[in-house]
């Protein structure tokens, strides 16, 4: 009997651990990493960030996997590592992790990630007051009213 080996190795989601500057918006320069556990792979796993735009280096030849990338100008949106493993029959797996805390780009672009709640809550409250603030100043504009 002949047994084919169709189990894909397990990438544990569980295990990620991001790191980075304590900061939300990330610039150019800035470094972030992901931390997981893979078992079952045989070759090297990779990651890469921003729609495959960005490799990132892996810095542990054994689990748990360190993947680090520096943010390159142009990065911008949440920062997202897609994982894949693969085992020696050639199956295949892959998984995406998306760092809750931090987005790469300009503040423009943190402005609209927070409402999908990937900005941390003290930066929606830092938004609060500027925007506050105009819409009282828009409130107060000269009503024309016809006698």
């Amino acid at each position: 009997m002949l047994l084919v080996d169709t189990i894909p190795p397990n990438i544990v989601t569980t295990s990620a651990v991001f790191n980075g500057p304590n900061q939300a918006v990330l610039v150019a320069g800035d470094q972030v990493s992901l931390t997981v556990a893979i078992r079952g792979n045989s070759a090297k796993p990779t990651a890469s960030l921003f729609n495959t735009a960005g490799l990132a280096i892996l810095e542990v030849d054994q689990s748990p996997y360190i993947f680090r990338y520096t943010i390159q100008p142009g990065d911008n949106g949440p920062v997202i590592f897609t994982v894949e493993a693969v085992d020696d029959a050639g199956n295949k797996a892959v998984a995406k992790f998306t760092d809750p805390s931090r987005v790469a780009g300009t503040m423009f672009g943190a402005i609209c990630v927070v409402c999908s709640n990937l900005v941390p809550v003290n930066m929606y409250y830092a938004l609060q007051i500027p925007l506050r603030l105009l819409l009282w100043l828009w409130s107060l504009r000269v009503q024309t009213v016809r006698i």
